[in-house]
């Protein structure tokens, strides 16, 4: 959960950081940028959706725990 909240922090800042090399072919560079745009879109997307994700499960797992600890009344159990 750390490294996807690194990622969703930092990908923008070094997107914003990048300087590309002088233009050679306009027509090919931008169909370039354009394609690295959107594939860089869909993975920002993709993070947000795992996070997301690993959120619900971690709140699932810690409501399991709650309601576990709420039905035993911490005595030791006896098994016959």
């Amino acid at each position: 959960m750390i490294l996807l909240n690194f990622l969703l922090k930092e990908i923008p800042k070094m997107i914003s950081n990048y300087s590309p090399p002088p233009p050679t072919s306009t027509s090919s560079n931008t169909k370039t940028v354009s394609v690295l745009e959107e594939r860089l879109t869909l993975t920002e997307d993709k993070l947000k959706e795992c996070l997301l994700n690993q959120s619900q499960i971690l709140k699932d797992v810690q409501s399991g725990e709650r309601r576990r600890s709420k039905e035993t009344d911490g005595s030791p159990v006896h098994f016959t």
